[in-house]
């Protein structure tokens, strides 16, 4: 935990510099818990970035020419009783965030949109756009 604070810190302290960094910045704090847990999927977890992200062109740049790769198999973490809820978003999605609770999903959006859905009827609850 102590060497992904210390990265935190000195992206954020680069991203006032290069905005370029920002992306990465975020990535790490988006991401800190499962990275902390599971450094070997860094990759992984970058290649399910926005496919324009820096991040995804990293990921892919380091993996060129790699034949094998950790990857974590979570089928099996998979609900027998699986439940598609498609929610509506007026453009690429950038994070989500579960309630404690999972009672509630924030999403926020490119463009500067936040919905807050109710998990289990899909209820937008709330929504909100930044003035640009």
């Amino acid at each position: 935990t102590g060497r992904v604070y210390e990265l935190t810190s000195e992206l954020a302290e680069a991203s006032k510099e290069c905005p370029e960094i920002s992306d990465c910045h975020r990535f790490i704090l988006a991401n800190a818990q499962n990275l902390h847990q599971n450094p070997d999927v860094l990759c992984q977890q970058a290649l399910n970035e926005h496919k324009s992200s820096p991040v995804v062109a990293a990921a892919r740049k380091h993996l060129k020419g790699t034949k094998a790769v950790h990857w974590i198999d979570r089928t099996g973490d998979q609900s027998p009783r699986p439940e598609l809820l498609v929610l509506s978003h007026p453009a690429a999605v950038r994070l989500c965030l579960f309630s404690p609770d999972n009672t509630y999903l924030a999403v926020a959006c490119e463009g500067g949109s936040l919905k807050v859905w109710k998990v289990a009827v899909g209820a937008l609850v709330f929504s909100v756009k930044s003035a640009a």
